[in-house]
C-alpha cells in the first residue's frame, strides 16, 4: 500500500497513512461492518466499538481489526475508544437515543482534534419532518456541526437490505411493506454505502464539510421491486402494502413505537416524493457503480428462496 503523509493538525507531527487509526462504530452491523472491512482489506489501522464480545466482534478481530467495548451512550467509553485515532465513521440504530449517541462522539471527537467524522444520516432528515427518527438525525447532524469537527454527512436512501430483512415474508411468496406499490425511490445496498464511506475515510480533504445523498443506480417502484425478485427468483411475487402497526406486528416488533410512527411518516415522504432522488455521487466517489436492484437479489438469491 502506498504511504501517504499528512500533518496532524494536533501539532507538528506528522502522520503517515499506515499509522492512521479509524474508529469505526456499527461494525458489527451492515454499513459499518462493509467500511470496517473495506479499511481493513487495504492494511489500514481498525478499531471498532462494540456493545459486547460475541461471533461478530470476534470475527472482525480475526480480520485484523482492534475491538474496542463501550457504549455510545457513555461519553467516557467514547473517549476511550477515539484515544489514538484520527478518523470516525459514526453510524446508530433507528433509536430515539440517536441525539444522546451523536453528542457523546461529537464532543468525544471534538476532544480528541479528529481530522474527519463521517455521519451516517437519512434521506428524509430535515427540520420539518413529521418522523421523529428523521428529525433526530438532522438534530444529529447539526451536533457533528456545533462540535467544529470537520464532518461529512451521508444522507442514504433505503437500503436494498430490506429485501434481506423481509426474508421470511419473500420466502413465503410474497413481498410485503408499509409503503404504497407505486411509491418510486432508489435503493442502495450497503455494501456500496461502505465502499463509499471508506473511500472519504481515506481522502477526507474533497468531503469534508459535505452533505451527501446517496442513492442507487435506479429509481423504482416498489412494485417494481416485487417485479425484479420474482423475475430473479423465477415465480410471481406479488406485492402487499400493509399498515405500519400490523407490519410492525408482522416483524415482531409491536411495542416499537418509533418504528412505527417514523413509517407512517416515511409513507407520507415517498408520496411526496422526497425519495426521488438521483445522482452518480457513490461511482464519482469509489469509481465503481453501485448495484442494481437485479444484481443485489441475484447476489442473496439463495436467501430468498422459499
Amino acid at each position: 500500500m502506498s504511504i501517504i503523509i499528512y500533518r496532524s493538525h494536533v501539532g507538528a507531527k506528522e502522520i503517515t497513512m499506515s499509522d492512521r487509526t479509524f474508529l469505526i462504530t456499527g461494525a458489527t452491523g451492515a454499513t459499518g461492518g462493509h467500511v470496517a472491512r473495506k479499511l481493513l482489506a487495504r492494511d489500514c489501522k481498525v478499531r471498532v466499538l462494540a456493545r459486547r464480545d460475541d461471533a461478530r466482534s470476534r470475527e472482525l478481530q480475526k480480520l485484523g481489526a482492534e475491538v474496542a467495548y463501550g457504549d455510545l451512550l457513555n461519553l467516557n467509553d467514547v473517549r476511550a475508544a477515539l484515544k489514538g485515532a484520527q478518523r470516525a465513521y459514526f453510524v446508530y440504530p433507528l433509536q430515539p437515543t440517536i441525539v444522546d449517541a451523536s453528542v457523546a462522539l461529537a464532543q468525544a471527537a471534538k476532544e480528541s482534534d479528529l481530522e474527519l467524522v463521517v455521519n451516517m444520516s437519512q434521506l428524509p432528515a430535515r427540520s420539518d419532518a413529521t418522523s421523529p427518527a428523521s428529525l433526530n438525525h438532522w438534530l444529529s447532524e447539526r451536533a457533528f456541526d456545533w462540535s467544529g469537527v470537520p464532518v461529512t454527512h451521508i444522507r442514504a436512501t433505503f437500503f436494498t437490505e430490506w429485501l434481506l430483512w423481509i426474508a421470511p415474508i419473500i420466502r413465503k411468496g410474497k413481498m410485503i411493506l408499509p409503503w404504497n406499490a407505486e411509491s418510486s425511490y432508489t435503493p442502495v445496498a450497503t455494501e456500496d454505502l461502505g465502499r463509499a464511506i471508506a473511500a472519504i475515510l481515506e481522502n477526507p480533504s474533497p468531503h469534508a464539510g459535505k452533505t451527501y445523498t446517496l442513492v442507487g443506480p435506479e429509481q423504482v417502484s416498489y412494485q417494481a421491486v416485487a417485479g425484479i425478485v420474482g423475475k430473479v427468483l423465477g415465480k410471481t411475487i406479488p406485492y402487499e402494502q400493509m399498515e405500519a402497526s400490523d407490519f410492525a406486528d408482522l416483524l415482531g416488533m409491536s411495542s416499537y413505537t418509533y418504528f412505527k410512527d417514523h413509517c407512517r411518516s416515511i409513507v407520507k415522504d415517498l408520496a411526496d416524493g422526497i425519495f426521488e432522488v438521483r445522482n452518480n455521487l457513490i461511482e464519482e466517489i469509489t469509481g465503481h457503480p453501485p448495484m442494481t436492484v437485479e444484481a443485489f437479489v441475484t447476489k442473496n438469491r439463495s436467501l430468498l428462496v422459499g
